[in-house]
């Protein structure tokens, strides 16, 4: 398996579409992010939780995609989406 550590050639930070699949590790729940990955050997492991969504939200040039899987753990981070006005798509 390729890691993305492994990756030795110049990779643009910037797309012109970005898409991304939200994942169970930073969900919203009772009005606040929750960071479900830990790793003790970080400082503040839920700040790199927040800056890695922030950065991968950001990177899409004419806009991103959020896909948000259809499950219950994720409804309360799709409403939040959906009361900020992101459009759905369907």
């Amino acid at each position: 398996m390729i890691s993305c550590r492994s990756i030795d050639y110049y990779v643009p930070t910037e797309l012109d579409l970005g898409i991304l699949l939200w994942g169970y590790d930073f969900r919203f729940e009772n009005g606040q992010w929750v960071n479900y990955y830990q790793d003790r050997r970080l400082k503040n492991p839920f700040k790199i939780r927040e800056n890695s969504y922030r950065v991968l939200l950001t990177r899409g040039r004419d806009g991103t995609v959020i896909v948000i899987p259809n499950d219950p753990t994720l409804d309360n981070t799709y409403d939040l989406f959906v009361s900020l006005g992101v459009p759905v798509l369907k």
